[in-house]
């Protein structure tokens, strides 16, 4: 079983800082130098996006660990990997890494501003947000931009399911 190697808890808090204070919109050079700041090595720079190596999991691999999505010339989200990711480790084990890394960033951000399926979210000063989510095989910090932040509030706000997908049901519950 391979193991189970997990993010460096100053690392992610230097990380959820530097998000706390950007201001939004992000072009896409201020978030190239935001990563330089952080220390992340770039692996792909595309069109729509940019994978970095945060060196957070080297002793994982050395896989990109931290994808950063880009829309209409600005940072859109920012995905950054928490733990390896592995289909061998246990749904346990995720969840204990879900609770540390928590716990790291309520360090940083305090009280998380809501949950859902487990997953703490906090609202930042600049209108971002920052989650703490668990997939099915690894745990992700994620921030999101003010124009994908108040999409979700919204859908929150109506009740709509995180995992619907548009178009594919029937919808007239929530819309």
């Amino acid at each position: 079983m391979a193991e189970l190697v997990v993010a460096d808890e100053a690392r992610v808090q230097e990380i959820v800082s530097a998000f706390r204070e950007v201001a939004w919109p992000l072009a896409i050079e201020d978030g190239k130098r935001l990563a330089d700041g952080l220390g992340w090595r770039m692996k792909r720079d595309l069109s729509n996006g940019a994978d970095y190596f945060s060196g957070m999991l080297d002793a994982a691999g050395g896989t990109s660990d931290v994808n950063v999505s880009y829309l209409d010339a600005h940072v859109a989200e920012v995905q950054v990997e928490l733990c390896n990711y592995s289909k061998e480790h246990t749904r346990k084990d995720l969840l204990a890494v879900r609770k540390q890394m928590t716990a790291c960033v309520k360090a940083t951000l305090g009280e998380p501003s809501g949950k859902q399926d487990g997953n703490a979210y906090w609202e930042l000063g600049n209108r971002g947000r920052v989650w703490v989510k668990t997939l099915k095989s690894t745990v992700l910090l994620k921030v999101l931009h003010p124009r994908y932040a108040d999409i979700e509030r919204a859908e929150q706000h109506f009740g709509i399911p995180e995992d619907r997908i548009p178009g594919t049901g029937d919808e007239n519950d929530y819309l």
